[in-house]
């Protein structure tokens, strides 16, 4: 994801959105791993995999289904929280900051130059619902005749990475007038793997070198859906954590049931691994390798 981040000159201007998906990770992963430890179970436990890299467990796949099968309903339901980014204080907040990035940009100091007659997109990554969405577009509107950039230029992308969420927008009657006047547009994407934006309305294709303008991305609790590794420094040695997903029951029909959340039972340990963990990084090892050496030094 980062790495097409940077071919696509995406900004990231909301540092807030980065603080709420760390803090939404540590919810997140401590609601699948509620149950862990290193013990045997006092009852049969289902194995749903056995022990891997963090990265690669099932804990993730768990996790995208529920988001999949429940749709919108994940957060409508009170599952998952998400009042504290999707409010109208935080999308005017929102607003206000690409109103000063429109302005910044217009200065003749300014490094970077907008070209008004092409398309300046927004895109939110995990749009989820859309609540943030609308009420950021409604901000954005009201602020129309003050904005630094031709609104009318401005186009604001949704994108998740299931069906379930990018068809109840477009059935929704808020967002109808947006999607109709040409000022929101939608797309398929998942972070993990994709690395072209291709918009529903438009058929535009957002990939690298496509853009005239840079891109501004909004990714209100997206960190925590995007696999992590994580790691222990012991004694002075460098540790990887691995998982073993399992259940309470005796038998999952469907490892892919999100109530496996309510009672999974999740084994872990580490085992010794060296600093030069990541070996085919596209380029990024050295940096990977600099943030393990730097909590080996500082943890």
């Amino acid at each position: 994801l980062f790495k097409e981040l940077k071919k696509l000159k995406m900004i990231s201007l909301l540092k807030f959105g980065i603080c709420v998906a760390l803090a939404g990770f540590v919810c997140c992963f401590s609601e699948l791993t509620d149950n862990i430890h290193d013990g045997e179970s006092a009852y049969n436990r289902y194995v749903l995999e056995d022990f891997v890299p963090l990265s690669k467990s099932h804990l993730w796949k768990l996790m995208m289904s529920f988001y999949d099968r429940n749709g919108p309903q994940s957060w409508t339901s009170g599952g998952v929280p998400n009042f504290v980014t999707s409010n109208s204080y935080i999308a005017n907040s929102y607003a206000k900051i690409l109103q000063g990035f429109f302005s910044d940009c217009k200065l003749n100091t300014a490094a970077m130059k907008l070209d008004e007659s092409e398309p300046l997109y927004i895109i939110e990554l995990g749009a989820g619902q859309g609540k943030f969405s609308f009420l950021l577009l409604s901000a954005l509107e009201q602020m129309q005749r003050t904005l630094a950039f031709p609104s009318q230029k401005i186009v604001y992308v949704m994108t998740d990475f299931t069906n379930s969420n990018f068809d109840a927008w477009q059935r929704h009657p808020a967002l109808k007038p947006f999607f109709d006047s040409g000022r929101l547009d939608a797309a398929i994407f998942n972070a993990v793997d994709d690395s072209k934006i291709v918009l529903h309305k438009s058929g535009a294709v957002l990939s690298a070198g496509s853009l005239k303008n840079p891109v501004v991305v909004i990714a209100n609790y997206l960190f925590d859906t995007l696999y992590h590794d994580y790691f222990q420094v012991s004694g002075g040695s460098l540790l990887e954590g691995l998982v073993s997903a399992g259940s309470e029951t005796n038998e999952e029909s469907d490892p892919l049931n999100p109530e496996i959340i309510e009672r999974m039972d999740n084994h872990f340990k580490y085992e010794p691994t060296e600093l030069a963990h990541y070996k085919s990084e596209e380029g990024d090892e050295a940096h990977f390798q600099w943030m393990l050496t730097w909590s080996g030094d500082h943890i």
